[in-house]
This record gives structure tokens, sequence and C-alpha cells, in this order.
């Protein structure tokens, strides 16, 4: 038995260093996600709630005609975090979620980009390359907003009431 022992034993310090040092690499990594925050997520950090938005970014997507069906305010924020804490963002996304089901129905965004990075539930619609797909039933529109600004919504409403919507952002006062 202590001859197995023998021969094993540098294949188990082997092992012991190994689980070390993937054990200290998992402890830093939590270290660093606990002090830093959340990773982005494709360019986009996700925001917990409007509150926690920047007050000049909070008013970049504020419509005037709001069905009662959805919910204000937002379900879902992402922001696109800049690299350089002296850029401002390029772009904002919002989630409006049905009262009844609590499902996204409507996703607006407002960017500097006429191809916004998107949030992955999303991302195959405004993918400008057409490799991802949609989701079925969701419906995309881009158009020009104030200041070179893209204003793009991707809904599961009707047409005709995603257009009331996305006609009546106000004009944001800051530029994304």
């Amino acid at each position: 038995m202590s001859a197995i022992l023998q021969r094993l034993g540098p294949l188990l310090r082997w092992l012991s260093a190994i689980a070390f040092t993937a054990l200290l690499g998992l402890a830093l990594y939590g270290l660093d996600r606990a002090t830093v925050g959340p990773e982005r997520v494709g360019g986009l950090l996700e925001i917990a709630h409007l509150q926690d938005l920047p007050k000049s970014v909070a008013e970049w997507i504020r419509p005037t005609y709001f069905p009662e069906r959805l919910q204000w305010p937002p379900q879902r924020l992402w922001l696109d975090v800049p690299r350089r804490s002296a850029d401002p963002p390029a772009v904002l996304w919002m989630g409006l979620a049905d009262r009844a089901t609590g499902a996204v129905m409507l996703w607006l965004g407002v960017s500097v980009s006429p191809q916004p990075l998107a949030p992955l539930e999303i991302a195959g619609c405004v993918d400008p390359a057409g490799r991802r797909s949609c989701p079925k039933g969701l419906t995309t529109r881009s158009q020009p907003g104030e200041g070179g600004r893209t204003v793009t919504s991707v809904s599961a409403l009707d047409a005709r009431e995603t257009a009331l919507i996305v006609d009546s952002l106000r004009p944001p006062t800051h530029a994304p």
C-alpha cells in the first residue's frame, strides 16, 4: 500500500496544485465581481432601476403617449457604458412590460448608431448582418431622431400603437 502511495505522491501533489490554483482563481474572480460590479453583457450593462441611471440619461426616452396596458417604469434597462468616463453612453434600451403578463412587449432604444448594440433577447432584431433571427412576433422599426440619434423599437404590440409611442418620444435634452 505504501508503495502505491509513493508512486502516486507526485501525481497527488500536482493535482492538489491545480485544484488550489483553480480555487484561488475563483476567489479572485468573486472578489473582482463583488468590488467592480456585474460584467458587461455584449457591451451593455443591465441597470436595476430607473433611479440608478444618471439623471441626464433617464430623460432620453420618455414617451408622452403611453398605453395603460404597459408598465411604467420600465421593467428592463440596458445602458452601453463607455470605456472612458468622460464619454457619454452610446445607447439606452428600455423594456416595457405588459401589466397583465409581465412579459416585455416593447423595447425602445436611443442610440448614436443606426445599428446599436442590443440586449441578447432582441439582438437578432437589430443585427445589421442578419446572421441572427428576430424572435417570432416581434417587429423592428428604426427612425432618425433629434441630433443625429436613432430611435429603434422592437415590439410585440400592434404596429400602429408602436408608431404612436415612438412618435410621441420627447426629444432628449442630452445626446447619448
